[in-house]
C-alpha cells in the first residue's frame, strides 16, 4: 500500500520537475531571442542563462523536499490510524476478557441453582430452569461464536481489527449481529487503510441505528464478485 502511494506520488513529482524545467527553459530561450533583440551582450544573457540555471536548481530541491516532508507526513497519518485501529481492537479484546470473567461468574451461579434443585430431587424445576436460562445462553454463545469465526476468512489485519471490534461492540451492546464471509479476502484493489476507515463509519453509524429499533440487528456481509469485493452493511 505504501508502496504504491510512493510510486503516486513520485510519478507526481517527475511532473512537476518536468513541467519546471518547461517553464525554465521557455523563460531562458525567451530571454535569448529578447536579448538579441533588444541588443544584450553575450556577457549579459550568459549571466540570464546562469540565473536561471540556478533558479531551476533551487526551484527543484525545494519541490523534492516539500513532496519528501508530505509523504513523511502521510506515512505518519497512516501510522496513526493503524494504531488506532489497533487501539480500537485492544479495547474490543480486553471488553471480551471482562465478559468472559462476568460468564465465569455467571456459570457458577447457574451451577449453584442446578445443584440447588438436584439437592431437593425437583427434577421438573430443573428441566423448566435448564429449558429457560441454559438453552437460550448456549444458542447465543454458539451463534456469537459462529458468525465471528467467518471474520478469519479476513487476511488484511487492518480490516479484521476495525470490523472485528465494531462487531463485538456491538454484541456487547445485546444487538444480534450475522456476518457472512465465506471467501477468503488477501487483496483489496483499493487503500484498505482508506477502506477501513469508511467501514468504521458505517458501522458505528448502524450501530448508533440499530439501538432505536425495537429489536436491534446488524448485517455483515462480503460478497466477492469476479474478485470485486462488496461490503453489505
Amino acid at each position: 500500500m505504501i508502496t504504491k502511494l510512493h510510486a503516486g506520488i513520485s510519478k507526481q513529482l517527475l511532473i512537476l520537475i518536468a513541467t519546471n524545467l518547461i517553464i525554465c527553459l521557455f523563460i531562458f530561450l525567451f530571454n535569448i531571442v529578447i536579448g538579441e533583440y533588444i541588443g544584450y551582450n553575450r556577457q549579459i544573457i550568459t549571466f540570464n542563462c546562469i540565473l536561471f540555471g540556478c533558479y531551476f536548481i533551487i526551484n527543484t530541491v525545494l519541490i523534492v523536499n516539500i513532496i519528501k516532508a508530505h509523504i513523511v507526513q502521510m506515512d505518519l497519518d497512516m501510522r496513526q490510524d493503524a494504531y488506532d485501529q489497533l487501539q480500537d481492537y485492544t479495547n474490543q479484546i480486553e471488553n471480551m476478557y471482562s465478559s468472559l470473567r462476568s460468564f465465569k461468574h455467571d456459570y457458577l451461579n447457574i451451577m449453584l441453582s442446578m445443584s440447588g434443585y438436584i439437592e431437593t430431587g425437583d427434577i421438573d424445576g430443573l428441566q423448566k430452569y435448564f429449558d429457560k436460562e441454559i438453552i437460550p445462553l448456549n444458542n447465543k454463545l454458539s451463534k456469537n461464536t459462529s458468525h465471528m469465526n467467518q471474520l478469519m476468512n479476513i487476511k488484511i489485519t487492518e480490516l479484521k481489527s476495525i470490523i472485528s471490534a465494531k462487531l463485538l461492540y456491538a454484541m456487547e451492546l445485546n444487538i444480534n449481529v450475522n456476518i457472512e464471509v465465506t471467501e477468503e479476502i488477501s487483496e483489496i484493489s483499493m487503500d484498505t487503510v482508506d477502506l477501513a476507515r469508511i467501514l468504521g463509519v458505517f458501522l458505528d453509524n448502524a450501530i448508533e441505528a440499530t439501538l432505536e429499533t425495537e429489536v436491534p440487528s446488524i448485517q455483515f456481509a462480503v460478497i466477492n464478485l469476479d474478485n470485486e469485493y462488496t461490503f453489505i452493511i
